[in-house]
């Protein structure tokens, strides 16, 4: 890869729109700093209530539709488990290979390595004539967790025989609440620079494979991420998290010669730039009454420093910081300029990067002026974005699925409601019923057991119909469900990492016959155990979620009972 910027341009001040897949590659694909979710209900990926019937604004077009209308052929590679060829991300090419049901590959990785995306690649580049002209994506996986002490990692470490007591199978630290330091750092680094440069050789082989037809020179190369990763440098930080500078700021390389001139550049760029740039670069102009949020790189920043990066978790002006975890009430106020509301989020997170660029000091309560400017800033900034997005709405859901999250659940009796603790370790201190709670904040809605809460009865308002149900849970307890197929309980459990981390798992209960408007359930914590319900989803039983007679009477029932207008 730095091969591949040497002969290109590196822009060292690149930015994510988003702090995980989730929410970066619509933003990547459609120039849009807010936009609706483009995955299916799946391994755990969920469509918020408030979602469910967003769409792509009228003026919305991913560049692979542009430039296949324009008539260049557009193919695309994925390892990544989401990328099913039903999802609107995929349908955005003309040929899409989801390698992870394509292939067979060794399952403790969790996903097709970069050897197998390269092979494909290649295999689909020679199917193609030399002059051909083409889009191919490739999604790599493998900088994303499981990492594991293997010959490349191995060459960083320096050692194969460290016992890394205080890692997990999967090569993850197990006590998530202090720094990783001395040898284990040197562990953890080594395993991901491992992988990381795996992954470099592997794409070696494509672009020397380029190099051997004649058409490296002739090829543009874009290498950029969805986000990045904390490794726990700080307490509590790790993987994906807030749109801090390790999961926000991520590389970018444009080489294309003759084209993209040579060398770095320090100016804020961010990812909703390439889908303008590839155009430019590819000589096909936006297709009529359609638009992008980002700038073309070739020219937008010809007129000096941008005024900001943007991001639907903060934002930078300049040298100046912004992280926020605003919910959709704060937005919907933004965009009808109503400023009464931001008096509640008074604890966001302010850092002057040319000070502090590790973002270890605060600024927000400590400068309230600076934190009101940009507080104003970036409502300002986001206004006409947010305003487009909220008013881009569908009269169907996506295909058949939804979620419901815990503020909808009804317990008996009423819970005493807070704002969600930083650990499973703060809960004790809070005020509960028989041991639960209500947790809320800017990020989502909990319902959180203590260690030994007694079981919870509670009812949750959903259209009734059959469903499959699926439980997205950290800790254990035990669920009863009226009307499911099996009557008795079902284990809900959330993988332990440590005394007191856990990882969200998810758990399905199969044909759930839900009456009378409501789901009842008991809710029963496994002894010795905390846990935190963080979402309900729900896929029709055997419905045909093409059908739009079915998705059209939901519609109205959810309506109905206030999940959407």
């Amino acid at each position: 890869m730095d091969a591949v910027a040497s002969r290109g341009m590196l822009y060292r001040r690149h930015y994510t729109n988003g702090v995980n897949t989730r929410e970066s590659m619509p933003t990547l694909f459609f120039s849009r700093y807010f936009i609706r979710p483009i995955f299916p209900f799946t391994n755990g990926i969920f469509y918020k209530p408030r979602e469910l019937f967003r769409a792509l604004d009228d003026e919305a077009v991913s560049f692979t539709r542009a430039l296949s209308d324009a008539g260049i052929r557009t193919a695309g590679i994925s390892a990544h488990q989401w990328f099913l060829p039903e999802t609107e991300l995929a349908r955005q090419f003309d040929e899409w290979y989801d390698l992870p049901r394509e292939l067979e590959y060794e399952k403790r990785y969790g996903y097709p390595q970069a050897a197998a995306v390269v092979d494909r690649a290649i295999a689909w580049i020679e199917s193609t004539e030399p002059r051909d002209e083409f889009l191919l994506y490739l999604h790599l996986m493998d900088t994303h967790f499981p990492h594991f002490l293997e010959e490349d990692a191995r060459e960083f470490f320096g050692a194969d025989d460290y016992a890394a007591e205080g890692f997990d199978e999967l090569g993850q630290p197990v006590d998530r609440s202090a720094a990783v330091t001395g040898t284990d750092r040197e562990y953890l680094d080594a395993l991901y620079d491992g992988d990381l440069r795996y992954a470099d050789r592997e794409l070696g082989r494509l672009f020397e494979f380029l190099r051997g037809r004649g058409e490296l020179d002739t090829t543009l190369i874009a290498i950029l991420s969805d986000h990045g990763e904390q490794l726990l440098h700080e307490p509590g930080l790790f993987a994906h998290g807030d749109w801090r500078e390790p999961v926000a700021r991520t590389p970018m390389i444009l080489a294309y010669p003759g084209h993209v001139p040579v060398g770095e550049t320090e100016a804020l760029t961010q990812n909703v730039d390439l889908h303008p740039t590839l155009l430019r670069l590819l000589d096909v102009p936006m297709p009529a009454k359609k638009s992008a949020d980002g700038l073309d790189l070739l020219s937008g920043l010809e007129g000096g420093e941008r005024p900001f990066v943007l991001a639907r978790n903060g934002a930078r002006f300049g040298d100046t910081k912004f992280l926020c975890w605003f919910d959709d009430l704060y937005y919907e106020q933004v965009a009808a300029g109503n400023a009464q509301l931001w008096g509640r989020y008074a604890e966001l997170e302010l850092y002057d990067l040319a000070a502090d660029p590790t973002e270890q000091r605060n600024l927000w309560a400590e400068d309230p002026a600076r934190s009101t400017e940009v507080l104003r800033r970036y409502a300002d900034a986001t206004r006409p974005y947010l305003t487009r997005y909220l008013e881009a709405t569908a009269d169907v859901q996506p295909p058949g699925e939804f979620a419901v999250f815990p503020s909808h659940v009804a317990p008996q009796p009423g819970l005493p409601t807070c704002p969600s603790p930083g650990s499973f370790d703060d809960l004790d201190a809070l005020p509960s019923e028989r041991g639960w709670i209500h947790c809320t904040d800017g990020r989502g809605a909990f319902l959180m057991a203590k260690v030994g809460a007694e079981p919870l009865e509670a009812t949750l308002p959903v259209p009734s119909g059959s469903y499959d149900v699926q439980f997205s849970l950290d800790g254990a307890c035990r669920i009863r469900i009226e009307g499911a197929a099996d009557e008795g309980d079902v284990l809900l459990e959330g993988r332990p990492l440590g005394d007191h981390v856990v990882l969200r798992f998810n758990t399905e209960v199969e044909q759930v016959d839900v009456t009378g408007g409501e789901l009842r359930f008991r809710l029963t914590p496994v002894e010795g155990r905390a846990a935190r319900l963080y979402a309900i989803g729900f896929r029709p039983h055997g419905e045909d979620p093409t059908d739009d007679a079915e998705n059209a009477e939901r519609l109205e029932a959810l309506r109905q009972l206030g999940y959407t207008e």
